[in-house]
This record gives structure tokens, sequence and C-alpha cells, in this order.
């Protein structure tokens, strides 16, 4: 059982039922949880600890309690797991930087740790059967790309460092104090020297956003590059098409997850000509354009001309410019900019699309598929019930949150949807993120 280090000031006092604020506790982990934490007790009290990795025993400061559960930071480790190893940035450490949870583990465990995420989402969250969780995630969280110097957009502070010279900074975990990152080790080279470059002469309330292109890094600071953007190209179906992208406006952080995913789409989907699909949460357009490469214009058997349909839907409007500049060769792929909630309250169940003048596209032969790529929070009941009201044959679910994914998955699966093939990517490596596309099918359709 975990026990408290004793003696020293703070340690909580015996018998208490729960610790406070800036005690140090010698605990021993359990298991990894989401969030870049892993599980301990102190006196069955569940304690979060960040810096720690499975099966070892660590001195951990409390840096927050709630009422079911505390945090807490590594700050001393006494028996090592076999696969830590010391974190290659100067900035991860006890009370440093955010950015990143994983530093400190070889990568085979950085693998197996967020498989082990993703297998309690789908089990408690989802509520799956351990039989179909282990076919379901048989092949684990695949790596994608490198492990450092992967990531082409970043969102920097600016702090003094110890030189005096002002440098980029990121927030502390769970804290708004910021920790300078000049040696940022998951930063793409180019975004790191676009960082220090504008670090130099800015001041410490400023903000510099940088994102990297197939056209090159570019940097803003504050609002002196406002509508800044960097081109991204996507092969698509042997088409080549350019996204300008805003500084700040959603692309892949880890550029290779943009083709994984509009490659895993069109595959659990099943997409082909003449289909008509939803893409919601479509965002600059990369997988309505992969939508739409496939389902474009066929020659039907009586010799007319019929084609399928996207309707792509996006609440920002800047992402709804993007797309519309990026797919407008593709005029069966509809952008809509609206919130997907109130749009698909507008929707028929039969899967009508009733623009703002009331003009209706009918798909004489049913909604053929539903992409859903909503934000970390998940997608919620509403968005999900309105989705299975269409009766849609099949849900390709686009997920950064493995949790947000399970209670969705939960809901589905009450409704007649079954989770039938699941892919994830570490496209995030270092940090607790990963990337998983799921597909779910109408029971009725697969008896």
């Amino acid at each position: 059982m975990p026990s408290k280090v004793s003696p020293q000031p703070g340690s909580p006092k015996p018998g208490s039922p729960k610790p406070a604020v800036g005690d140090r506790l010698e605990l021993d982990t359990v298991n990894v949880a989401h969030g870049g934490y892993v599980v301990a007790r102190q006196d069955g009290f569940v304690v979060f600890v960040r810096g720690a990795l499975p099966d070892e025993r660590v001195v951990a400061e409390v840096t927050d309690v709630k009422t079911s559960h505390a945090f807490a930071e590594t700050i001393e480790v006494l028996a090592p797991h076999p696969e830590r190893r010391v974190a290659p940035c100067p900035a991860f450490h006890a009370f440093g930087c955010g950015g990143c949870d994983f530093q400190h583990a070889s990568y085979p465990l950085q693998l197996r740790m967020k498989t082990a995420v993703l297998r309690e989402a789908l089990s408690r969250h989802g509520r799956l059967p351990e039989d179909r969780v282990d076919e379901l995630t048989a092949e684990g969280v695949l790596p994608l790309g490198p492990q450092t110097r992967w990531r082409s957009r970043m969102r920097f502070g600016v702090v003094r460092g110890g030189d005096g010279q002002m440098v980029p900074a990121l927030r502390a975990h769970r804290s708004s104090r910021r920790v300078a990152a000049d040696h940022c080790t998951i930063a793409d080279s180019d975004v790191l020297t676009e960082a220090l470059r504008c670090a130099r002469d800015a001041g410490e309330e400023d903000v510099i956003v940088v994102a990297k292109g197939d056209d090159g890094a570019r940097a803003q600071v504050g609002d002196s590059l406002e509508g800044a953007r960097v081109r991204h190209r996507l092969d698509v179906e042997g088409h080549a098409i350019d996204f300008q992208v805003p500084l700040e406006g959603f692309w892949q952080a880890e550029p290779r997850l943009v083709p994984a995913l509009m490659d895993a789409v069109v595959e659990f989907g099943g997409v082909r000509p003449g289909q008509h699909w939803w893409d919601l949460y479509a965002g600059v357009g990369p997988l309505a354009a992969a939508l739409g490469a496939r389902v474009g214009y066929t020659d039907a058997a009586d010799g007319t001309d019929s084609r399928g349909s996207v309707q792509a839907v996006e609440g920002v409007a800047s992402a709804v410019s993007a797309a519309k500049r990026a797919l407008h060769a593709m005029p069966w792929v509809r952008l809509h900019e609206a919130d997907v909630r109130e749009w698909l309250a507008r929707a028929s169940v039969r899967g009508a699309d009733r623009d703002a003048d009331g003009r209706a596209d009918d798909y004489p032969d049913g909604l053929s598929g539903v992409v859903l790529d909503p934000p970390r929070s998940g997608a919620g009941a509403e968005v999900v019930d309105a989705i299975v009201a269409t009766q849609a044959p099949v849900i390709v679910y686009v997920a950064c949150d493995p949790v947000a994914l399970g209670r969705d998955a939960a809901r589905l699966e009450r409704h007649g949807y079954r989770l039938t093939r699941l892919r994830a990517w570490d496209a995030f490596a270092q940090s607790h993120h990963f990337e998983t596309v799921a597909a779910f099918e109408r029971q009725d359709r697969i008896s």
C-alpha cells in the first residue's frame, strides 16, 4: 500500500481522508490513465500522477485536490520502470512544460500506454465486452511519422530566457505560467526557427503563431500578419488539391496524419461513385475532398448522367471559405457554414438537405454514409441521435479523444450501430494524444 513520505513538512496528518495541495506522497503507481497520468492510491484515495510510469514508486507533490481524486507531480523516482529514459527536452521536468507527457518513456512503452488508454475507453466508456475490445485493438496504436520535430503548427507565448533575451514559451501543465520553449524537441525545426526569430523583438504579452505548409513556415505576432496562410497540397485520387489554411486555422499538427485519415475514411466507409455522404465538422475540407473524389460523376446504365454528392458542414467561416476555394472543381461537394446541431435539425430523416432558400436535394437511394469528426468533447447525444435518425448504413467517426469516442460509441451501439472496424495512430509522439478512426455499421445491414 502506498505510504506517505515521513517525516517532512506538508505531509498529510495521520488518518486524513485525502491529501492537501503541497503534500508530498510516496506512491506506488498502477496503470496509465487518459490525459498523460498514471494512477496511484493514497490510503484508497485516487491520485493521478504526472511524470510517472506504471509500476513505479515515486515521490509526488499534490497540485490539486477534488472530491474524489487528486493530481500530483513526480519530484523523485524511487523505483523506476525499466523503460524509463532521460527526457530529451530540457523543459520536461516537474512543474515544467505541459506540451509533452511521455518524454520519460521509451517509444515502445508510449505506444503500449496509448493502446491501454484506448482499450480502457472502449470497455469502460464504450461498454464493449473484452473479446470485442481485443479484436478491435489487435493492431494497437500504430506509429506515424517521426518521434521528434513533427509539430508543424504551434502557438507560443514569450518569456525572458536565462541570458536575458526574449524566447518563445509554452504553458506549464495545468497552469498559465510560461516555460521557455527555445529547445522544444517536438516543434518542426523551421517552426522553431521562426518562433525564435519573432521572439527576439517581441514583448512578454505577445503571442506568436507559427504554421508550416508545403510553401514553408510563416509566423504571426499578434495581428502583424492578419490573414496569413500556408499551403497544404494533397494528392486526392491522382489530383493535386491545394488548401490555403490560415495560421490559426485547423490543420493536423502532424501533416502525415491527413492523408492517413482520408484513406481510412474512404476504406472504412466503402465509398463508391454515385453515393451520397455527409461530412460533419468538415474543417477546411480534406475529408470532403476524399469523399468527393470518390463519389464524383458516374454514367448510369441507361446512358444518363448521374452523380453522387457530399454535404460538408462546418461552423467556422474562415474554414468554410478555405474549403470552397480548395474544392471549387467539385460542384457536387456543397459547403455549408452552419452549426452541426442546427444543420442536422433542418435535415430531413430521409437525408434531404434544405438550404436557406428551402431547396431540397433528395437522395434517391438514401444517404450512403456519414463522416463525423467532432471536437475533442465528442459529438454528444443530440448529434448522435440526429445521425441515427437518418438510418445511414455506415458512420465513420474520426476521434481525437478516446474517452469521447467511447461515450459516443456506447450511444451508437444502443441505437443499433455496431463498431466493426478501428484504427489508431500515434501522430503526436511524446504527448498523450493519438487519433482514431472507427466504423459503425447499422446492425440490420450487417445481418
